[in-house]
């Protein structure tokens, strides 16, 4: 794949995968994973171009109203009647974690091929940002399999292991075609338990790993002791936890928080420290407030202005 030039930062980012609603005990919130990470690079101030599919359904509806609030382009959300908008019921515990139970065939299943290529063709993304969730039919992994035969962008994937649906066949092809790849700490370490990777180190392991699958970069977080980052020129980068005095209300979508502000710093050319830095001080702020997304687009202007005032020094 390509890298990113400067002469690509007016076209789209192309997100791709589920779209669901995270059912707490008292209320629903839209989440998953591709649709957190696109609400982000909205409110940052690019252009997702978000593929995925929903039910015919009040969810869907509220799905189409949210993306027009953060200014998204709707084209790209495919209607099935036939399915429901995907949903996953979550459970919380008194640290601040969570579990998911994720609800199977559901819309965003069936996302067609035709009709994906044919909105992402048009607009020639910059960069193809994909899971693993939405692969687990062969409907909808039909499709990423023509987007990515099709795109000649970089490609960026987020490794979300979610037993029983990520299977090691399905992440194992992922990784063979992200040039940049996402993953906490608990999820490279079950690759290299069922990979065998050589080494006796998480780095040893990243090492591994991206010489195996041809990966650039391997970004890692590891929850409250920051997040590192291993490159194909060997380089270890490291962002200590962030300094932060706001409690903590929940991990909701941290990682997804991360992920889009590392595309934030790719289509930007931040410098890679500068990056992973800023990724997780803004995934730290996520855990701040209830759930993944912010309710106001403020929440992003803060850190734009204070990004913008320090000149793009490290923070």
């Amino acid at each position: 794949m390509s890298p990113l030039h400067d002469s690509y930062t007016s076209r789209p980012v192309l997100v791709f995968g589920e779209v669901l609603a995270d059912i707490f005990p008292d209320r629903f919130v839209l989440g998953g994973a591709p649709f957190n990470v696109a609400c982000h690079l909205a409110g940052f101030g690019l252009n997702p171009l978000f593929i995925t599919c929903a039910g015919q359904d009040s969810l869907q509806e509220e799905l189409m109203q949210r993306m027009v609030r953060f200014g998204m382009e709707t084209e790209g959300v495919q209607i099935d009647p036939a399915h429901a908008t995907g949903q996953a019921e979550v459970s919380l515990n008194g640290a601040g974690g969570h579990s998911f139970t994720i609800k199977a065939d559901q819309a965003y299943d069936y996302i067609d091929a035709d009709q994906a290529l044919d909105v992402a063709l048009r607009h020639e993304p910059q960069l193809f940002y994909f899971g693993t969730l939405a692969q687990r039919s062969p409907v909808s992994r039909a499709a990423w399999r023509a987007l990515q035969a099709q795109l000649t962008c970089p490609g960026l994937s987020d490794i979300n292991l979610r037993h029983p649906w990520t299977t090691l066949e399905i992440a194992k092809e992922v990784l063979a075609a992200a040039d940049v790849v996402k993953m906490n700490l608990e999820e490279l370490q079950h690759f290299a338990h069922e990979l065998h990777l050589p080494g006796s180190s998480p780095e040893a392991w990243a090492e591994a790993l991206g010489e195996r699958f041809t990966i650039q970069q391997i970004l890692v977080t590891c929850g409250a002791d920051g997040a590192w980052q291993w490159r194909a020129d060997g380089e270890i980068l490291t962002a200590p936890a962030a300094k932060d005095e706001a409690p903590m209300l929940d991990t909701i979508g941290a990682g997804d928080a991360f992920t889009a502000v590392l595309i934030l710093g790719l289509v930007h050319r931040w410098p890679h420290q500068l990056s992973l830095v800023r990724a997780n001080a803004f995934a730290r702020a996520i855990c701040s407030i209830r759930g993944a997304i912010p309710e106001h687009t403020a929440f992003y202007a803060s850190f734009l202005e204070k990004w913008h005032d320090k000149h793009d020094k490290t923070d």
